[in-house]
């Protein structure tokens, strides 16, 4: 009996794990693939819509990158001008992505950890009921980003306040005033929910997979 729940817990934890490596791993691509923003740049015409050199967005964007992925680095948006709520909005946000690097690296470490052991023979199949614990990962994260996809579909703007409310709900700081806070400029919506569609159409391949897989197995 110990060894069944020792077992069941394995798989559970394998499920969870597995779960938030394919969320963080999906939301990190955008964040660390400039390419992605670069390539936004052009095809969203944003040097005509806000008044800004090609260069003076890239330098710009890679400034606030530099400030929201790397450790110990002061705020920055170039040569562009901006205001305490603006910096203290993009300091809410390098906190979300310092958590999601950490979910994504502890999630990794303990994912690779499990297989390591079942790949030794130290723990047998990760399996919950009829299914592996790897289904249940995927399973759960199609499940979610069907929701999100069909409150977004049906209205985007709603769906990106209600975001802003709930991970920045203790103020509105994340109301950047155009003509004060330069950033925003160059940070058009549509290249939010195109990050947006890339964090989902990377999550659901994933998920896929593993779901996919199991069946076939």
């Amino acid at each position: 009996m110990e060894n069944k729940v020792l077992k069941s817990a394995i798989s559970l934890l394998f499920a969870v794990t597995g779960a938030l490596l394919i969320l963080s791993l999906s939301i990190a691509i955008p964040v660390f693939c400039r390419p992605i923003y670069y390539a936004h740049i052009d095809a969203l015409d944003i040097p005509e819509q806000s008044g800004f050199t090609v260069e003076q967005i890239r330098t710009s964007y890679d400034a606030v990158l530099d400030y929201l992925t790397k450790p110990n680095k002061e705020f920055s948006v170039g040569d562009m001008a901006y205001t305490y709520m603006g910096a203290e909005h993009f300091r809410e946000v390098k906190n979300l992505f310092t958590l999601n690097t950490t979910v994504l690296i502890c999630s990794a470490v303990c994912v690779v950890v499990i297989l390591v052991l079942k790949r030794s023979g130290k723990i047998g199949d990760l399996r919950l009921g009829k299914h592996t614990a790897a289904f249940y990962s995927g399973s759960v994260i199609l499940a979610t980003l069907v929701s999100i996809g069909i409150i977004a579909a049906i209205d985007f703007e709603g769906a990106f306040l209600l975001f802003h409310e709930t991970f920045f709900p203790n103020n509105d700081y994340w109301v950047f005033d155009t003509s004060t806070d330069d950033i925003i400029n160059i940070l058009p919506e549509e290249f939010f929910m195109n990050c947006g569609i890339i964090i989902a159409v990377t999550a659901i391949a994933l998920s896929l997979a593993l779901v996919v897989f199991d069946l076939i197995k």
